[in-house]
């Protein structure tokens, strides 16, 4: 069919008119990038900070999730298709943890860690064991007379023999790879008799980023690594114990040197978490801090080079 002179008149606006918009967006990127951010959330619907927002894809093929859980730790580490979770919170946190795994298409485990045997760390472990399939579980290693024998231990320990999943013990100097990432056993260095310094350390590396995740390590736990001689160096820093002054000495931190500091804590914990002290430390030190009390869920995303963060709120 045969365009009238009209039609194409027509035709010819409306091309026009697309071509001037694209141009338009395209100044309007260049000239204030953030500003082009917002107005393009609210065409589409995207709150800012959403996690909807967040493509790892176009980020990299390795992210760290610290789950907002509320009382506790729960951190999802992801690299070219492979997930390990490091401790699941409290007991009544294994469907929250279940809940946000499956938000991130986690059909199966390939690590799970439990850092060490507190409630608030493993406590909702054993719901996430019976919900997913799991290979291999990673474990502190305890002095005979310091394990616990608390139904939430024992829970888990009912899960991981029902599931027949393969149990290591952590073993400081081992090593192991999640997809292309290389995860490193720094601690725990010695059979302590606190369960906070039993706490599984893990140093991962992706590329030239660095990830160093602590559990509840405290300050004793954390000399023996420096006088192991461990290299703690890392770009992300979860910090030990929720921010309690017990960890994250200063000659620890000038040993880690991170850029980005990430916390989990509840917004009422009766410790009083994060403590001023350490936070003054973070700050003093120039590390950017994030706290799921007031971020929500936070995301770390690499591409092997650089890194980004995003928040749910």
């Amino acid at each position: 069919m045969k365009m009238t002179k009209k039609q194409k008149q027509k035709l010819t606006k409306l091309v026009l008119s697309v071509v001037v918009l694209l141009v338009g967006l395209l100044v309007y990127r260049l000239v204030d990038p953030s500003g082009f951010q917002e107005r393009w959330n609210e065409w589409f619907g995207i709150e800012e900070g959403s996690l909807e927002s967040v493509s790892v894809a176009d980020n990299g093929n390795f992210s760290v999730h610290m789950i907002d859980v509320g009382i506790g730790d729960a951190l999802l580490v992801q690299c070219d298709g492979k997930n390990m979770l490091i401790d699941a919170a409290e007991n009544d946190a294994g469907d929250r943890v279940f809940s946000y795994l499956s938000s991130q298409g986690v059909k199966k485990l390939d690590i799970a860690v439990g850092t060490h045997a507190h409630s608030d760390h493993i406590g909702g472990l054993d719901t996430v064991l019976s919900k997913i399939p799991c290979d291999r579980v990673y474990l502190s290693d305890m002095a005979e007379e310091a394990t616990p024998t608390t139904k939430t231990y024992l829970d888990l320990l009912t899960v991981i023999s029902e599931k027949k999943i393969p149990v290591t013990k952590a073993e400081a100097g081992k090593s192991f790879y999640l997809g292309s990432a290389k995860v490193e056993i720094l601690g725990p260095r010695e059979l302590y008799d606190d369960l906070n310094e039993t706490s599984i350390v893990l140093k991962v590396t992706y590329g030239s980023t660095k990830f160093l995740f602590t559990g509840d390590m405290e300050s004793g736990a954390e000399k023996d690594l420096i006088d192991a001689g461990c290299d703690l160096s890392a770009d992300v820093l979860k910090v030990g114990h929720h921010g309690s002054s017990t960890s994250t000495s200063k000659r620890f931190l000038n040993a880690v040197s991170p850029s980005i500091a990430l916390i989990s804590v509840d917004e009422d914990n009766e410790y009083g978490h994060p403590h001023s002290e350490i936070m003054k430390r973070l700050q003093n030190a120039d590390v950017e801090i994030y706290i799921t009390r007031d971020e929500g869920n936070i995301v770390v995303v690499s591409d092997g080079k650089k890194i980004a963060v995003r928040t749910e709120k």
